[in-house]
Parts: structure tokens; sequence; C-alpha cells
């Protein structure tokens, strides 16, 4: 290392698995040598878009992974603030709050083993509610002693809960839930994604487990996290990325599929998981039936960062749905994040663009109908069972007009 360098441990399910190296000229990942003579070059670990290899990474591609492990906007901002770090330096904030992120992954200058042995704290209900109002100030929930991290751009509290309540994890103990309150521009919208996420639950589609509370006076969606996984109160992580990172795209910029562009998009998804998948079709289903979702539910917003990969064992499959709401209720845009079969506006998505798009990964037509049916008619029973709860009479309106729209043949 030369002087002036700095370097983290990237930890993988308590695993040293690479060193990431702050350089005079950028970023650099290198994989731990044990780990290359292991699983072998090619091998996944811990992005698509950084398979296992015997040369260091450096420069763009990595720096690109680093800040998909960050939030964005006014929760990146705000942090930086906190801890006194550059605006845009990536390695100082993933060195400050990277003890629990997305993922597997843990960023820690000693063992996670030693660190997740500090004792959590116990929240009282008035104390939750606090949490939850104070996040412009303390987004995440991070403080002194908590350290954790996640992409996006809505404020949110990451938790553990137990049997006895709710915890701030202490360094390096994996957070269980995401709370997310309902954002004062838009009421309603956490409602309105829960109701969604109830409806693709009950047509049998596989979402990330969501209930509605209120806490102090905020409705708060409450978000169990699919990439923990809970058994005798012993919480392990499960790998995980957002498909901006698998794509190697910068997670600002480029997480909204523009005009002529490539990448993002369900095509680069599908190939995905085409190449890394252990059963191709069944993962391919499992993508277009959340793409039938975005469209039946009105959700605009269904950009990269909101598609996520599992990787476990060095095979991908598609994570577990998260994040779609019926955003047309809320925002005049009507322009897709992701375009279906070169189209971009959502009230010209039919039958047959969603068809014809899942053609395009390699489904036969009949597969892609079969898909299109199951998804849609298991949603429209599910308007007559689930309760929307408070979510808006406008997102309710949205949901309805769109599966309506799509049951038409």
């Amino acid at each position: 290392m030369a002087r002036g360098d700095q370097e983290l441990t990237i930890w993988l399910r308590g695993d040293p698995v690479a060193i990431l190296t702050k350089t005079k000229r950028g970023l650099a990942l290198a994989y731990a040598t044990s780990l290359v003579n292991e699983i072998g070059t090619g091998s996944l670990c811990l992005s698509v878009a950084l398979p296992v290899r015997e040369q260091p990474y450096s420069g763009e591609a990595v720096d690109r992974w680093v800040r998909g492990l960050l939030p964005e906007g006014e929760t990146l901002s705000e942090l930086e603030r906190r801890f006194g770090i550059a605006r845009g330096d990536s390695f100082g904030l993933l060195q400050a709050i990277g003890y629990d992120c997305a993922g597997a992954i843990s960023v820690v200058g000693e063992t996670p083993q030693s660190s997740a042995t500090a004792l959590p704290k116990q929240l009282s209900d008035v104390e939750l509610a606090e949490a939850i109002e104070g996040l412009p100030s303390q987004p995440l929930g991070v403080d002194e002693d908590v350290r954790v991290s996640l992409g996006g751009l809505q404020a949110k509290l990451l938790l553990r809960r137990t049997k006895e309540g709710w915890e701030r994890p202490a360094m390096g103990i994996p957070t269980t839930h995401i709370l997310k309150p309902d954002p004062a521009q838009f009421p309603g919208l956490v409602a309105s994604e829960c109701y969604a996420l109830k409806l693709a639950e009950k047509a049998g589609l596989v979402v990330a487990h969501a209930e509605l509370e209120k806490i102090g006076e905020r409705q708060v969606l409450i978000v169990e996290r699919y990439d923990r996984c809970v058994i005798d109160g012993v919480t392990t992580r499960i790998h995980q990325e957002d498909c901006c990172q698998a794509l190697g795209l910068d997670p600002e910029r480029e997480k909204y599929q523009r005009p002529g562009q490539v990448k993002p998009s369900y095509e680069e998804l599908a190939r995905v998981l085409s190449s890394h998948a252990v059963n191709p079709a069944a993962e391919l289903r499992a993508l277009g039936k959340s793409m039938v979702l975005t469209v039946a539910v009105g959700n605009t917003d269904g950009h990269a960062r909101n598609h996520s990969f599992l990787i476990e064992g060095g095979v991908l499959s598609f994570a577990p749905i998260y994040d779609v709401a019926p955003t047309m209720a809320f925002v005049p845009a009507r322009t897709l994040a992701l375009t279906i079969a070169g189209e971009n506006q959502m009230v010209k998505i039919t039958r047959l663009r969603l068809a014809v798009e899942m053609q395009s990964w390699g489904l036969t037509g009949v597969e892609a109908d079969a898909i299109i049916d199951d998804t849609i008619e298991g949603i429209a029973a599910a308007l007559d069972t689930v309760d929307p709860g408070p979510a808006p009479e406008e997102s309710i309106e949205v949901v309805y007009t769109r599966v309506q729209s799509l049951l038409a043949r």
C-alpha cells in the first residue's frame, strides 16, 4: 500500500472477502487471494459487475458499486455533514456507517463477530416516535453507536425487532426491519404502498412482507427485510444487490432508462438472470410478474434500484418485490422508469406490449400470456378481499382502473 492510501476490509457473512483501497487515483477493490483460490475466477461474490478475479478492480466500476451501498439525496448530504465527510467521499462515508449494509456486507475496522457483542438499545414507544420524527436530522437512525447504510431517497429508520420490541442496532448488529414514515409532501403514499404489496402478496407474488402502523402521529410502513433471516432469535444476513449495482451503473444518474439507452432495461435484467440463475425460466417468470404488477398498480417509479438480485453460492435469483406503489396517484408523470417493448408511457402499455417484452427475453408467447393472465387475474381477485386501509381514494382508483384495462383483451 502506497503512502497516503487507506484500506477497508469488506466482510461478507462475517468472512473477509475483499480489500477496498482509497488511493490518490481513486478507489480499488481486490478480492482476497484465499477467496479466489477457493471459488475460482469468474464466480459471483459481491456483485455481478465485479466477478471474482485475481487482478484488482479500480476506477468507475468500484466507485459506482460503493456508492450503491449508500443512500442518496438529502439523506446522503446529512450523513456527510454529521460525520464531517467531504461531499462525494463515498469511501469515508462507508467507513463511518458501513457496519450494516444491504445484503450480507459489513465494513468494519474490527471483526464483525467482535463488534456484534455490543449491547443494542431498547426503544420505548415514545423513543420510537421520536426516532421517526427525528429522521431529517438523524437519517436511518444513525448515531455514534448505530452505523447503518441503505440506498434510496426516502426517509427510513433501520431497526432490529425482537420479542421485547424495537431495538437500535449497536455496532455490527444486523437490522431486521425498515420503517418508512409517510412523507409530508405525499400524504397517503406509504398506505398506498402497503396496499399494493398486499395485493401482490395475495395474488401469489413473492414480495417483501409489510404492515402499516401508526407510530406517534405518523403512518409508518414497516417492511421486513428479505435480506435477513431470523431463526431462534439469531439474525443472519442474505446477500443481495440492486440492479444498478449489478449492471455497473451510476446509482443516482442511471437508475432510470432514458430514450435510446440499453441499460438499465428489463431486457438487461433478464439477460443477467439468464446468465447466472440455476433455473432461468423460473427467474424470468418472477421478473415478468414484477413487471406486470408495476403496470397493474400504476407504479411509474420501478427503476433499477427498486429491483434486486439475491446472490447465493455464486448464482442469482430475482429478489422479492419491494418499493412498489400507485405513484400515478401522487405525481403527474406517466413515464415508466423502465420501458416495456420500447414504450415508456404507462397509459400505452397493453397486454400485447407486455408479452412482446417478455418474448424479447426468450420466453415463448404462450409463457408470456400465462404470466400476464396469472398476475392480472390474481390481482383482480385480490381487489375483492384486500382491505386498502387508509390508502387514498385516488390510489385505489388508479389500481382499479389499471387492472381493468389489462383484463380487457
